[in-house]
Order: structure tokens, then sequence, then C-alpha cells
């Protein structure tokens, strides 16, 4: 238990960190869900809140290509939900069948939200028009069903449109400055185990490790998903993921014949502190020596790749070609 509040203590820091992009996109969800209920408002809809709830579930795509599929998803999937509203709204169910067409179309919603979102939504809006009219008993359910609609597609094309214009270029910039904090923090990891310093620190070091590794997949898988051209920056993650794999391998207790402040620790964190700027373009990546006298000799050899790949630069992204194939 210890473990995991550790671990989401360490993560909770380096998402209020500044390279992290938590802030980005709560500003962006925040405008955006700001601008779908005004302008619902401003067109006169009901329920506007329903284009906020479009928004919001629009921008969960997180990259402009799962905000797309998002949007295309949930505007087909209320559609076709309007479709199967249109067979059990003139029903006009009322007491236990209401709870029963619930309670069946919630089942298959959460059967179906994390396979397929545009199934699930065509269930969602019956389920919602229906607890819709069972709060207005009398009511038509055709301008509720229009308000769902048009709601809908109206959050849909502002979340599409402030993916694309609110700080679409936060991920491809901090990709190199969360790589150089991953890098640091591997290094700090190295130098406690190596130095054997107390057990809680090394266990915090351990944790710090293990938040920066995961954040930086998170940047990079995002940062591609709204410039392809940081697909380039794939063997340096690779190469700082094999070596942070590795340092989180290394027992957390005293290594033998290692003292603290000995010569190899000093070794190891001189050659970090000058691999972490050159993550980011700031320093000359270190010649990293073949004797570096360290736990592991794996580790030795990812420093020299990732070393290497630090000096060389990011290869060209090549357009992808369309075969054309044969009828």
């Amino acid at each position: 238990m210890g473990r995991r509040f550790g671990l989401c203590g360490s993560r909770s820091r380096a998402a209020a960190s500044r390279h992290s992009l938590v802030a980005a996109s709560a500003a962006r969800v925040a405008v955006c869900t700001a601008a779908a209920v005004g302008a619902a408002f401003a067109a006169g809809l009901s329920q506007p809140y329903w284009a906020a709830i479009a928004v919001c579930a629009v921008l969960q795509g997180q990259t402009l290509t799962g905000t797309w599929q998002r949007a295309i998803n949930r505007s087909i999937g209320t559609v076709a939900g309007l479709g199967v509203a249109a067979l059990l709204l003139p029903l006009h169910p009322h007491g236990v069948a209401v709870a029963l067409i619930v309670g069946v179309l919630q089942f298959v919603v959460e059967l179906l939200v994390a396979r397929n979102y545009a199934l699930a939504v065509m269930f969602i809006t019956p389920l919602t028009l229906l607890l819709v009219e069972a709060a207005h008993p009398g009511a038509s359910p055709v301008p509720f069903a229009e308000s769902r609609l048009v709601n809908t597609l109206l959050g849909c094309a502002i979340g599409v449109v402030g993916g694309h214009l609110l700080w679409r270029r936060a991920t491809g910039r901090r990709v190199s400055a969360v790589l150089a904090t991953a890098i640091r923090v591997e290094g700090r990891l190295l130098a406690a185990v190596m130095a054997g310093r107390p057990r809680h620190e090394i266990v915090q070091a351990r944790r710090d490790a293990q938040s920066s590794l995961l954040n930086l997949r998170d940047v990079y898988v995002q940062a591609v998903g709204d410039h392809p051209a940081a697909e380039t920056l794939w063997p340096r993650l690779v190469a700082a993921e094999r070596l942070g794999y590795l340092i989180l391998a290394l027992p957390g207790t005293e290594s033998p014949g290692r003292g603290p402040g000995g010569g190899d620790v000093a070794a190891v964190e001189a050659c970090f502190a000058r691999l972490a700027p050159a993550a980011t373009g700031a320093a000359v990546p270190p010649d990293v020596p073949d004797d570096l006298d360290v736990p592991d000799p794996r580790i030795g050899t990812e420093l020299r790749m990732l070393a290497r790949l630090l000096r060389e630069p990011p290869p060209r992204r090549e357009p992808r070609r369309r075969v054309r194939r044969g009828v």
C-alpha cells in the first residue's frame, strides 16, 4: 500500500512540473468547454451541458488523431442512437419498465465502451433521452432528441477545433525536456545505489525513476499523435528506457566494496550530468569510457549507445508512400 501511494506521489509531482502536459490539457478542456456552453446558450439550445459533455469526450483523445476519432465516433454513435431512441421512446415506458430498460442499456454500454466507442454512444444516447423523458412526463421527446443531436455536433466541432488550435505544439516541445529529466533521474538513482545511501533515499529515487519513464512514454505517444515527425526520437527514447530499466533492476541494498563518495560514483554522476543537457541540445554528449565502473556492464553499454544517439542528429522522417495494388 505504501509503495502504491509513494508512486502516486511521484506521479503527482511529475504532473505538476513545468514539463508536464497536464496544465496544457486542462486549459484546453476548460477553454473548449466554456466555448461550447457559451455557443449553446447563444444559440438558444436546451440542455447546453450536452455540448460540454461532448467536448470533454472528444478531447479525451489527447492527440489530434485521437480527437478526430472520438469526434467521428461520437457523432455517428449519436445519430445511430437517435434511431434506437425512436424505437423506445414512442412506447412511453414508466415505472419498473424504465428501470429495466435503463439497466439493460447501461449494461450494454459498459460492455462496449472500452472496445468500440461509437457503438457505446449508440446506446448512451437512448439511455440519456429515456431519463430525460422520465423527468418530464407528458412532454414530447422530439425537442430533446433534436437538442441532443445539435449539442453533440456542436461540442464535437468545438473539441476538434480546440484540439487543433490550442497548445497543439505543447507535446512536441516537451519531448526533449522530459527525456533530459528521465536521464537525470536515472543517474540520481544509479548514484544512490552505488554509493550505498539510506534505503529510504533509494526507494524514493526508484519511484521518481519509474514516474519519469512513464511520463516519458506518455509525452512521446502524444507528441507522435500531434507531430508524426517526433517518431525520429524513438531510438533515443528506447535507449533511455533500456537504461532506466537496467538501473531499476539493481538491488536496493548497499553495493559491496563501494562506499559513499567513491571514484566510480563521481564518474557516473559526471557522465549523467553531461548526458541530461545533451538531450535538449544544450551540451555536447560525453564520451563514455569503456571501463566505466558500474554494477552491471550492460548499463555501460546502454550509456554509450545513448551518448552516440544524442551525438548524432535525429534521422529525417521519410514521407510514407502509398502502394497501389493491382486489380
